[in-house]
C-alpha cells in the first residue's frame, strides 16, 4: 500500500479507491435487477464516503465576453420646483481695528490775509463801509459799528455828517474834503468817519459821539475804536422823523 501511494500519490490512490467503489456499486445494482440476490429484504449498504481531496489549482481566467448593447435612454424627468430660500446666516465678528497711521507733517503757514489780517485793526489805506437807518419822534439813537476796529478812537474834528436838510432844502453841513464820496458811493480819507444821509424827513440836529461814552449827552463828538452813535433830533415838531444812508471810515 505504501508502495502504491508513493507511485500514484495521494490523488491517485483516492481515484483508485473511488473506482473500486463504483464497480462494486454497479455489480450490486445488477444483482438486484436480475433477481440473483436471495436477501431482497436486506437493506442495501452505502459505501462509506471518503475524505474530500485537496482543492485543485485555480484554472486560468477565461476571456472577457463581448460588451452588451446600450440600453435605451430613459425620458427626462420633470423639473422640480424651486426650493425656499434658506435662512440668513449669522453676522460675522467685526474685524480688528487697524493701527492709526502716523501724524503728518505740519503744513506751511498760509499767506497773510488781504487786505488785513483777521483779528487785527483796520490798516492805513483800507476803508470799511456800512449802512444805517432810523425812524423816530422827537429824538433817536442809531448805532454805527465797525466790523474791524480802528487802531485808535476818532475825535470831534474827524467825524462828519453829510446830506440834505429838511425837505431837501440846503445841506446839513458843508461838503468836507475828508469825505469825497456820497451815499451811493461812501468814501473817507484815512482817520475819518463820514456818515452820508441818502434820504430823510424832519431831521434837525445830528451829533456823532463815542459809543463807549459813560454819560449822556456826551461831552463831545467822536468815536470809540469799535464804532459810534448817531443822535438825531426833529427839525420841527411834526411828531415823526426818519432818515437812512451809508457810512465810510478810513484806517490810519
Amino acid at each position: 500500500m505504501l508502495s502504491l501511494r508513493n507511485r500514484l500519490g495521494a490523488p491517485g490512490v483516492i481515484a483508485v479507491v473511488a473506482l473500486v467503489f463504483a464497480m462494486l456499486g454497479g455489480a450490486y445494482a445488477a444483482s438486484e435487477e436480475g433477481g440473483a440476490s436471495t436477501s431482497a429484504k436486506k437493506k442495501s449498504k452505502k459505501p462509506a464516503r471518503g475524505k474530500p481531496g485537496p482543492r485543485g489549482a485555480t484554472g486560468p481566467t477565461g476571456p472577457t465576453g463581448p460588451a452588451g448593447a446600450n440600453g435605451l435612454n430613459g425620458a427626462a424627468g420633470a423639473t422640480g420646483s424651486q426650493g425656499s430660500q434658506g435662512d440668513t446666516g449669522p453676522t460675522g465678528d467685526t474685524g480688528p481695528t487697524g493701527d492709526t497711521g502716523p501724524t503728518g507733517d505740519a503744513g506751511a503757514p498760509g499767506p497773510a490775509g488781504d487786505p488785513w489780517t483777521a483779528g487785527g485793526t483796520l490798516p492805513p489805506g483800507a476803508t470799511q463801509t456800512g449802512s444805517w437807518s432810523t425812524k423816530f419822534s422827537e429824538a433817536a439813537l442809531e448805532t454805527i459799528s465797525f466790523p474791524i476796529p480802528l487802531s485808535e478812537p476818532l475825535g470831534a474834528s474827524e467825524v462828519h455828517f453829510l446830506g440834505l436838510g429838511y425837505e431837501g432844502e440846503g445841506e446839513l453841513n458843508a461838503e468836507q474834503e475828508e469825505c469825497p464820496g456820497s451815499a451811493a458811493n461812501p468814501q473817507a480819507k484815512e482817520g475819518f468817519l463820514c456818515v452820508y444821509l441818502a434820504a430823510g424827513f424832519n431831521i434837525g440836529t445830528v451829533q456823532i459821539f463815542d459809543s463807549a461814552a459813560d454819560e449822556f449827552p456826551p461831552a463831545g463828538q467822536g468815536t470809540s475804536a469799535a464804532g459810534a452813535v448817531l443822535y438825531l433830533e426833529e427839525e420841527l415838531a411834526e411828531g415823526i422823523a426818519f432818515g437812512f444812508g451809508t457810512f465810510a471810515v478810513g484806517g490810519f
